[in-house]
């Protein structure tokens, strides 16, 4: 069993909340970007490319909505 730390298992919460996104549920995708987000900062980096994937993702869908999203640092 994976832990919620695992690499795979955050990569399948950004999996999670992109269907959410894409089904029109933005009240579910959005907190559940944020918090893979946060999570998979801590356990990664943020220059990791799973975490600049989450980002995206969360950047795509808070900027579709107007409120901006995460930025990337070099």
């Amino acid at each position: 069993m994976l832990g919620e730390d695992n690499p795979h298992t955050l990569r399948t919460r950004n999996n999670l909340a992109f269907a959410h996104q894409s089904a029109g549920d933005l009240g579910q995708a959005i907190p559940l970007f944020k918090q893979t987000n946060e999570d998979i900062v801590r356990v990664l980096g943020d220059s990791h490319p799973a975490t600049r994937a989450v980002a995206a993702n969360l950047a795509a869908v808070l900027g579709a909505r107007g409120t901006g999203g995460p930025t990337f640092k070099k």
